[in-house]
């Protein structure tokens, strides 16, 4: 492992980071997915020491963004960005956030597990943020941090994490709480009534599909006249809108066109 690459992460020089793992004429080449000592991945450790610009020089340079720590665990760098978030303000977590964005974008796996997954450990984040923001000690604006990781859960979510038991508390008449039933309850419907009409119409769609190929068709035409079956009827039992409907219909239309 490179000595000076970790000093570097360690003290968050994101410029000395790129200059190192640019290399030059005399310099080794550095692998990006090299483990250090503890089992850790230099992706991991720039995640521990929360720096966005660096995680984000890592994955340019190649780093393995699945990449499994070699713990008890076995962590990825999105699991360990979930992780401790009862640490920090409101700027540790924005700068977290962010680095939840770099992660899912360069394509790591949102329902990998470790102890637990990364929505699971996000959604304690917010129950336990908004708790302790309420104490005595806390100095700062109440409910902030709750926010951050309220934004932190939508990403996930969005990204296509399952939302399976991802909450254990009630919610009450707290906003945060009410907020993050919402974000889970909304991916919930939004997965079940693709399932349930992904049973009913694959079929009806492939059809439709191969007795228009090769001729010129309109994309809009064949989802017309599926959405004029009984999508209905799903979209009134989950409550889904025809954009939404249309939105289910379009992905899996993509998985077996190509288009």
């Amino acid at each position: 492992m490179n000595d000076k690459l970790l000093s570097a992460i360690e003290q968050r020089n994101a410029s000395e980071v790129r200059k190192i793992v640019k290399g030059g004429m005399f310099s080794k080449p550095v692998d990006v997915n090299e483990y250090d000592r503890t089992g850790s991945t230099l992706l991991i450790y720039a995640v521990e020491k929360n720096c966005a610009e660096i995680v984000k020089v890592l994955i340019s340079a190649g780093a393995d963004v699945n990449a499994r720590e070699k713990g008890a665990f076995r962590e990825t760098p999105l699991l360990r960005a979930c992780k401790y978030f009862e640490i920090g303000d409101e700027t540790s977590l924005r700068e977290k956030s962010l680095i939840v964005k770099l992660l899912i974008e360069a394509g790591a796996d949102v329902n990998a597990y470790g102890s637990e997954t990364a929505l699971k450990r996000a959604v304690k984040g917010v129950y336990e943020c908004y708790w302790k923001d309420q104490g005595l000690k806390y100095t700062g604006k109440k409910g902030v941090r709750a926010e951050c990781l309220l934004e932190i859960v939508e990403l996930l979510v969005v990204s296509g994490a399952d939302t399976t038991n991802a909450m254990s508390f009630d919610v009450g008449n707290i906003p945060e709480f009410q907020r993050l039933d919402q974000l889970l309850s909304d991916s919930n419907r939004l997965v079940n009534a693709a399932r349930e009409w992904r049973k009913l119409h694959a079929t009806t769609l492939m059809g439709t599909y191969y007795k228009l190929h090769g001729q010129k068709y309109d994309k809009k035409e064949v989802f017309d006249a599926v959405l004029r079956g009984t999508s209905g009827e799903i979209m009134r039992k989950y409550g889904i809108s025809e954009e939404e409907m249309r939105d289910i219909i379009s992905k899996y239309f993509s998985q077996f066109t190509g288009n």
